[in-house]
């Protein structure tokens, strides 16, 4: 079969080598349908008509979702509280939790929660700061959950709000939650008041220093430490080798100076443990506050038998006794508000990765632990700080 008589041309050969098709039979002709008993095809206005709407709905339905994704940022970037950095997630903004901003009187609620650093920039110094600014500040409520920190960062607190609540002369209460030992507790002395769940743990008065020895498993292992040092105790803490003894008598000379410091300041902000009168000494055995400081924690009940805690209630008790013992006025008067960190835009947005934070608080954890160091804080806590 050649070119000019292929199956899908009609034959010019007058006597074709098959048989010839009936009259008006097309079925080799190239425009007939491939199948022949296909539907007809639309025409072709109904066919723009529909690729026409077909391309406008797209168009639409993928506008309407841009116009939305747009809208829900540009609410969100509006949302007092949110940032976009990190700098700014330290800067505390105003949840309020009773009355309005007219209200002529405010109480403000500032959290202390966590393991307690001397960070100069971070959150609850900031705080502090925007309590002192404001004109409007009548009362402050330290709402404490943590189990203590260093001893400068506790310390560090301490004076903040020492000074805040004598160069403002505002009330200054405290609300316990489930963990306010140590440092916690160091921190809650500076109150006029001290309310505690019933479930609180609190106490802890005393001193740690957590120092590791690794010198049987670098023993095990040969490895050693070459210390040059200008000194023979300039090494100590050296987790590659046993402390000595002279070493140690200087690290517990540290701490007790650390856990008078304590002592001092339970006694300046608890009413049951005033300072001795001239002429009694601190070291006597038979002083009530050594005897209950050694370390240990106690229950809210038992702090408040013994003088720790003033009484046993919810931040909402702490924030009525203020309003009727400090302020005396009406509850409709007063403004209750909590400082709370700033959202950032990717963690609302749930985008937002831990991995980060959690490779900084290893490091952390390492430097702590590789780090001598003295705490205000409860036996058994891990300390890792951001």
């Amino acid at each position: 079969m050649n070119e000019e008589n292929t199956p899908f041309t009609p034959p010019e050969n007058p006597n074709p080598p098959y048989p010839p098709f009936p009259p008006g039979n097309d079925r080799y002709r190239q425009d007939a349908p491939f199948w022949p008993n296909r539907a007809p095809r639309r025409s072709s206005f109904w066919r723009r008509v529909g690729k026409f709407f077909a391309w406008t709905g797209t168009f639409f339905l993928a506008a309407l979702g841009a116009i939305l994704l747009l809208g829900m940022i540009g609410i969100l970037f509006s949302l007092k509280g949110l940032s976009t950095d990190e700098e700014s997630k330290n800067k505390p903004v105003e949840k309020i939790l009773a009355g309005s901003e007219i209200s002529p009187k405010k109480i403000v609620v500032l959290p202390i929660e966590g393991m307690i650093t001397e960070n100069e920039f971070g959150f609850v110094r900031n705080c502090i700061q925007a309590a002192y600014d404001d004109d409007r500040l009548s009362g402050l409520i330290l709402r404490v959950n943590s189990p203590g920190g260093t001893i400068a960062g506790s310390d560090y607190y301490y004076t903040l709000l020492s000074d805040l609540k004598k160069e403002r002369k505002v009330p200054v209460y405290v609300s316990m939650g489930g963990v306010a030992a140590s440092g916690g507790y160091y921190v809650s002395t500076v109150a006029d008041k001290i309310f505690a769940e019933r479930s609180t743990i609190t106490g802890s008065i005393g001193v740690i220093s957590m120092m590791m020895d690794a010198s049987a498993l670098c023993d095990k292992l040969g490895v050693r430490t070459n210390n040059i040092v200008s000194g023979k105790n300039k090494g100590m803490g050296d987790f590659t080798r046993p402390m000595s003894d002279e070493e140690r008598a200087i690290w517990q000379g540290l701490i007790d100076e650390a856990y008078d410091q304590f002592l001092s300041v339970v006694r300046e902000g608890r009413p049951a443990f005033a300072p001795k009168t001239e002429g009694e000494s601190d070291a006597d055995s038979a002083d009530p506050l050594r005897e209950i400081a050694d370390g240990r924690v106690y229950s809210a009940a038992e702090a408040k038998r013994l003088g720790l805690i003033d009484e046993i209630g919810f931040l909402k008790d702490a924030a009525e006794a203020m309003i009727r013992d400090e302020l005396k006025t009406a509850d409709d008067d007063v403004e209750i508000v909590r400082y709370k960190k700033q959202e950032n835009v990717l963690s609302v947005l749930g985008a937002e990765t831990d991995g980060k934070a959690a490779v900084r608080r290893a490091a952390s954890l390492v430097e702590t632990l590789s780090t001598p160091n003295l705490y205000y804080m409860v036996p058994g806590t891990l300390p890792s700080f951001d």
